[in-house]
């Protein structure tokens, strides 16, 4: 018995070892301008869920029937890891499409727009889903509209981009965004005007709300999730009273001097100073 235990437990690690090894061949040897410089699982789920607009007819139609398929036939979906994530999110989009059929949810942003509260309250679902859902509608139905989530530690699981605003890939971005302040206001749905800094300045409404996606236990802390909307800000949307926020990108290429949520000093400033000091 203790012997084929010992033979099991040199299997499964020789299995592990292996499977580590071929990710790390797949990252040394991909090539230059493959699918946007894919290297890790998390980069082959984020240019899966591209390719197909962030929309999946198929699941719309059929649910998570097709989920298995719709894995086990993309090409961009390489390593084993990278198949369990998309796997996991798209049975949770095909939860949401079910609690929120795609004609129901056009014919309420038709009457309310993207607004995530109004449409929680039209709909009769939580607030939580209704940002969930949001991003996987066709533009043509919602809009321009961009899409951020993270966890507790603030890095970014998933996202769609949107003109005017830049994301980092995998790790936290800039401290100032309302995803970050919404963790700390678990249940709170916020609205912030803003603007990132940088040459494509943008005005922008977020909409910004965190969810407790397991409660906590005796020693444990609650587990928390962030999602933030981003939408075009037009003159009727933000009042002249309210104020707008400057935000960043990260602190290493933020241009925004004397900002006190900085944590470590700016390349763009560093550079800009380097080229006055030599001027003089």
């Amino acid at each position: 018995e203790w012997q084929h235990r010992f033979h099991r437990n040199i299997n499964e690690d020789s299995a592990r070892l292996a499977q580590g090894a071929e990710a790390l061949v797949a990252y040394l040897d991909a090539p230059v301008g493959r699918a946007g410089q894919i290297q890790t699982p998390l980069d082959e789920v984020e240019a899966f869920w591209s390719t197909h607009g962030h929309h999946f007819e198929e699941v719309e139609r059929r649910g998570a029937e097709v989920v298995t398929d719709l894995v086990a036939e993309s090409e961009l979906l390489a390593s084993e890891q990278a198949r369990e994530m998309a796997r996991q999110r798209l049975e949770v989009y095909a939860r949401d499409a079910t609690a929120m059929p795609m004609d129901d949810l056009a014919e309420a942003v038709e009457e309310v727009g993207v607004d995530p509260l109004r449409l929680a309250a039209r709909l009769a679902v939580p607030v939580a889903q209704v940002m969930r859902r949001l991003p996987h509608l066709p533009e043509e139905l919602c809009g321009e509209l961009g899409y951020l989530s993270c966890d507790g530690s603030g890095s970014i699981l998933s996202r769609r981009a949107i003109a005017g605003f830049a994301m980092p890939k995998g790790a936290g971005g800039c401290p100032l965004w309302p995803l970050y302040r919404a963790l700390g206001q678990p249940g709170t749905l916020m609205r912030v005007p803003l603007l990132q800094a940088g040459q494509d300045a943008r005005h922008l409404l977020a909409f910004a709300h965190c969810e407790i996606t397991e409660t906590a236990q005796y020693g444990q802390p609650a587990l928390r999730r962030a999602q933030m909307i981003l939408v075009p800000a037009t003159g009727g949307d933000v009042p002249a009273s309210e104020e707008v926020t400057e935000v960043g990108l990260t602190c290493r290429v933020c241009p925004v001097a004397d900002c006190a949520a900085r944590r470590e000093p700016s390349l763009v400033q560093i550079n800009a100073n380097s080229a006055s000091a030599k001027e003089f």
